[in-house]
């Protein structure tokens, strides 16, 4: 009667055709390709501020940031539109997806971590939480501080997580946490002494997202670093 029945497969083999990979990987060229064609728009918009003696922070500067986050997200949707992709909380990495595998670290953990990364990065180079990687600094007016608090940085914050680490982080591989910290700075072109220590904060900030499997923690913190160094520098 050998051979009448299926063989019972066990739990090993279940769960090895089980796929928690992730979803579909996008090559290292095109990754690079997406953030020069975001990043090109900060260095112009920067240029341009400069041309016009605008300095950082100001009306005229807010405005080319503005737009430059705007074109950032244009060419996120362009993407998912291309790779059939929804445009959604998940896919945004806003919402855990679920075929990611779970990392068992505990919240403070990941805390601890982006704030070593945070310290860590002021001491690396030029720092981007430096005024005086980004000119003389000068304080500003109420109305332009709060457009920076509430419009600019929280835009900043949704794009930047969304497309490094929400979006192309889990679809680079094993490498992504590293991968999408290069690339962010790559991204920030027109900060270009400020790159090392970006690159330093962006891989404690890929790290929390891997283990939390969204960018919730990591926009968090990273609002609250660009809020800091506002506040801190400006007002």
């Amino acid at each position: 009667m050998s051979g009448s029945y299926p063989k019972e497969r066990d739990s090993v083999t279940v769960m090895a055709e089980i796929d928690t990979t992730g979803p579909a990987r996008v090559p290292i060229a095109l990754a690079a390709a997406m953030t020069v064609a975001a990043g090109s728009v900060g260095w112009l918009t920067d240029r341009a501020a400069i041309h016009a003696d605008w300095p950082f922070p100001s009306t005229g500067y807010l405005v080319g940031e503005l737009v430059w986050k705007a074109w950032t997200f244009v060419v996120l949707a362009w993407i998912l539109r291309r790779r059939a992709e929804t445009l959604g909380t998940r896919s945004l990495g806003l919402k855990s997806d679920p075929a990611q595998p779970r990392h068992r670290y505990p919240i403070l953990l990941a805390v601890l971590v982006a704030a070593g990364a945070i310290a860590l990065s002021t001491t690396i180079g030029s720092s981007a939480t430096s005024a005086r990687s980004f000119g003389p600094s000068h304080h500003v007016g109420l109305a332009l501080a709060l457009a920076e608090l509430l419009v600019r940085y929280p835009l900043t914050v949704f794009v930047e997580e969304a497309f490094f680490r929400g979006w192309m982080q889990p679809r680079l591989g094993p490498n992504g946490p590293v991968l999408s910290a290069l690339l962010w700075g790559v991204y920030h072109l027109q900060q270009i002494k400020t790159i090392p220590s970006i690159v330093v904060l962006g891989l404690g900030l890929g790290l929390v997202r891997w283990w939390t499997r969204n960018v919730r923690l990591t926009g968090l913190v990273h609002f609250a670093s660009n809020a800091a160094f506002f506040v801190s520098n400006y007002l």
